[in-house]
């Protein structure tokens, strides 16, 4: 199994409260949980790096919010945030979509030539480009794993709550959500010897959390 580190907007207009709100404001102090997260995905990737076949982050170039008219991003705004890419080792892969897979489909082609068929995904925001990145992973026949302590959304809510779409996917086995500390020991084992990690998520798990308990 050969994997892919992918980092989804882990810059400054994602997950810096400091960009936008006073510091100790209500608005300041709700979102640093986006900030810890980004600070857990920095922690994880220093881990793991050296035994991925390959690390990249995708990064918003613009706007896209259905409130916004489509307007580029500052240098500031676009900016990494807690993480340290490794300028001549990691694949930077700017965006102006949810998905970065539609701009940069032959970067995707050439790792899948190289037998990359795994991708770990983290990053912001869950509900959005997470979630069209992960369809788009999928669609193209990549098996997806989700750490849910390295993804976040626009506020705390369940890991689960964007992706009950992907119940079929959880199902067959194609995607896979579970926990960093499972991900890191996959990613650690030597890749003739690794294997999918238990997930911390069932299909089961989604189904009640979409349709209730019993369903």
């Amino acid at each position: 199994m050969k994997v892919l580190l992918l980092g989804v907007d882990i810059n400054r207009s994602s997950c810096d409260p400091a960009l936008y709100f006073e510091e100790g404001s209500g608005e300041y102090n709700s979102s640093l949980y986006l900030d810890e997260t980004a600070a857990r995905i920095a922690d994880f990737t220093n881990e793991v790096r050296k035994d991925c076949n390959k690390v990249a982050w995708t990064l918003q170039h613009v706007t896209t919010s259905a409130d916004f008219d489509p307007e580029p991003m500052s240098a500031e705004e676009r900016a990494f945030h807690r993480v340290m890419p490794f300028e001549n080792e990691d694949a930077i892969l700017p965006k102006t979509q949810m998905s970065a897979y539609p701009e940069h489909e032959e970067f995707f082609d050439k790792l899948k030539e190289e037998g990359v068929d795994t991708v770990v995904l983290t990053g912001f925001y869950a509900s959005k480009c997470i979630y069209w990145t992960m369809d788009s992973l999928l669609d193209n026949g990549f098996k997806v794993i989700v750490p849910t302590d390295l993804i976040a959304d626009f506020a705390p809510n369940h890991p689960m709550a964007s992706f009950d779409d992907f119940m079929n996917q959880v199902y067959h086995g194609q995607l896979v959500f579970t926990d960093s500390e499972r991900v890191a020991e996959m990613i650690l084992t030597p890749e003739e010897d690794r294997k999918p990690p238990v997930a911390t998520y069932t299909w089961s798990d989604i189904n009640n959390l979409h349709y209730g308990p019993g369903s």
